[in-house]
């Protein structure tokens, strides 16, 4: 289970109580725990793209809860802390988000969740990837696609459904920039396979006020630092939409 974060428009005054509600349920969820009962937390690296007039883009091998994260006041922002899955591999290389571009835009793909990498590299007639994630091996697959940024994450979705390639769920986030226009998207997806159990903890939500709107893993809300910001109410995100932030 990894945590992500979403975030469009001015943010500057939620923003810093946000980065510590993120970092508080990193460093021990209060949705999630160890087999052994032992606090669950994030630590396998973290990253981050925030676009406005400028482009910042960091991944990062410590865990964020050990992190200075930079203050961003506005844009399209995302962040993602890594909890890695049994048998992929670790380290900056793998940490979200992945980044990768074509004629036109380039995209930055976050991900909760684990993939059937065999299945995907079948359906592209590629040997498994051995220096890749399931994540990355995904992100290939949805680079592959033709059309924009929510075409391309509307194939590559439908591909991984039909293969049966979802194990667990799929919470995805994929920020776009396309060099041309100027235009910034931000996108977000969640879903299980019917046989899944769709846990709390498992949810993305969304919420937000006039000036900014945020899309989170659930966990986030269950800080103190996020109970006391005035947002609008939560409302958990529907399965299988990709929603426009």
């Amino acid at each position: 289970m990894c945590r992500m974060m979403l975030l469009k428009g001015d943010f500057a005054s939620v923003f810093v109580p946000l980065i510590s509600a993120f970092k508080e349920v990193c460093s021990n969820d209060p949705l999630n725990r160890e087999p052994d009962g032992s606090v669950y937390s994030h630590p396998d690296g973290w990253g981050f793209v925030n676009i406005k007039d400028t482009i910042e883009y960091g991944k990062y091998a410590q865990p964020v809860y050990d992190a200075e994260v930079p203050n961003m006041r506005d844009g399209l922002f995302m962040i993602h802390a890594r909890k890695t899955s049994t048998g992929e591999p670790v380290g900056v290389g793998f940490t979200h988000p992945f980044h990768a571009f074509d004629a036109e835009s380039e995209y930055w793909l976050s991900h909760n969740g684990d993939f059937d990498k065999a299945k995907m590299a079948e359906y592209m007639e590629i040997p498994v990837p051995v220096g890749e994630s399931d994540s990355q091996v995904f992100f290939d697959l949805f680079m592959r696609q033709p059309g924009n940024a929510k075409s391309k994450l509307q194939q590559a979705i439908k591909i991984i459904s039909d293969l049966e390639a979802i194990k667990s769920i799929a919470n995805l986030f994929l920020v776009s920039y396309n060099r041309v226009s100027g235009e910034r998207e931000g996108l977000a997806y969640t879903d299980a396979p019917e046989a899944t159990v769709y846990r709390e903890n498992s949810m993305l939500y969304s919420s937000g006020n006039r000036k900014m709107r945020l899309i989170f893993s659930s966990s986030v809300a269950f800080s103190s630092h996020f109970k006391g910001l005035d947002l609008s109410a939560i409302e958990k995100l529907p399965r299988g939409k990709i929603i426009e932030i």
